[in-house]
């Protein structure tokens, strides 16, 4: 059986939450800075690519976008038992693939 849920057009649009890429544009950054800051969004997109879907926005809603558990469960449609189940899941997907790939966390 299937979740049903009915997706914001973007995620990003969810009550004018700040994404990652909006943190990228800050008129205080130096060039270096704004470069080093782009690289880790990157390497974090390389870490979600493992991801489920809904243990992706979880994640993303949680740690990019200050969203409680009960605020991600309420946009997707889930519980908050299932938001927390789904991010402790994420973080061992997350685990492993720092392991993976010699990186020191």
């Amino acid at each position: 059986m299937g979740i049903a849920v009915r997706l914001p057009k973007s995620l990003n649009e969810e009550k004018g939450g700040r994404t990652i890429e909006d943190t990228l544009v800050d008129e205080d950054l130096s060039a270096l800075e704004l470069i080093i800051k782009q690289r880790k969004f990157e390497t974090l997109e390389f870490f979600f690519e493992d991801l489920d879907e809904f243990d992706g926005y979880c994640v993303r809603l949680y740690y990019f976008q200050d969203k409680t558990e009960l605020e991600i469960g309420e946009i997707l449609g889930i519980s908050d038992s299932n938001v927390s189940q789904r991010l402790i899941r994420a973080r061992k997907v997350i685990e492993r693939k720092f392991k993976e790939n010699d990186i020191d966390y």
